[in-house]
C-alpha cells in the first residue's frame, strides 16, 4: 500500500490545531426500525457463552439470513458511505460484510475491550439497549510518561464513550478497541455486530 504524504505550506502551519491521525468513527443519523419479526428473530437466536463473561449467537452469518435482509441492506449503505464518502476509498475496493453475529448482556455483564481482526470496518447495531455506553479506546499513550490534565477533551482522553441508542448503527475501523461496561438495568442489551 502506497504511504501518502500530506504537505503543508508555513502560512497554514500559523496557529492552527491538527488533528493528526484521528479515528474516524461514524453514528449514523439515520435509524433503522426493526419490524417486530426481524426483532423476534434476533432475540430468538441460538446462544452460547463468549469466555464465560456474555453469551453470544451460535450463527457469524445473521445478515445472510432472509428475515435481515432489510437490516444488511441498511448495514451495506452505510459501510459504502463510510469507505466511500467519508475516508474516500477508492470505489474500485469493494466493501461487503463478512461476518455478523448478536451479543446478548444480561445485568452485571460487559464486553471486554477488544478489536475486530481480519477486517476493515466494523459496525454495531443496537437493537436493545437501556441507554449503556460504548467505550472507544485510545489503544496507544501520546506522551512517553504519565501526564495529568485539567479537563479531559478528545485530544487527552484515553477513552471516549458515547450512549447507545435501539436502532442506531456506530462504524469504525476494526483496529479501534472498544469495549461496553456492565449492564447495571434489568433489561438486556442486545446488539448486532459485523466485519467487512
Amino acid at each position: 500500500m502506497m504511504t501518502e504524504e500530506v504537505v503543508l505550506d508555513q502560512q497554514e502551519l500559523n496557529n492552527h490545531l491538527f488533528c493528526l491521525f484521528s479515528e474516524p468513527l461514524l453514528i449514523c443519523s439515520e435509524l433503522y426500525q426493526l419490524s417486530e419479526s426481524e426483532f423476534n428473530f434476533i432475540t430468538n437466536l441460538k446462544r452460547s457463552s463468549v469466555s464465560g463473561i456474555n453469551l453470544g449467537s451460535d450463527n457469524d452469518r445473521v445478515l445472510e439470513e432472509k428475515e435481515l435482509q432489510g437490516l444488511k441492506k441498511y448495514c451495506q449503505k452505510y459501510v459504502e458511505k463510510y469507505a466511500y464518502e467519508i475516508l474516500k476509498i477508492e470505489k474500485n475496493i469493494k466493501f461487503y460484510i463478512t461476518q455478523s453475529w448478536c451479543n446478548y448482556n444480561h445485568t452485571d455483564k460487559h464486553h471486554h475491550q477488544h478489536i475486530h481482526h481480519n477486517s476493515i470496518i466494523s459496525g454495531v447495531f443496537y437493537v436493545q439497549t437501556d441507554g449503556t455506553r460504548i467505550q472507544f479506546h485510545k489503544g496507544r499513550d501520546s506522551f512517553p510518561i504519565k501526564m495529568n490534565f485539567s479537563e479531559s477533551n478528545l485530544l487527552n482522553s484515553d477513552i471516549t464513550f458515547f450512549k447507545t441508542e435501539a436502532n442506531r448503527l456506530f462504524l469504525y475501523p476494526s483496529t479501534l478497541e472498544h469495549s461496553v461496561p456492565k449492564n447495571q438495568s434489568d433489561k438486556e442489551r442486545i446488539s448486532l455486530a459485523f466485519n467487512t
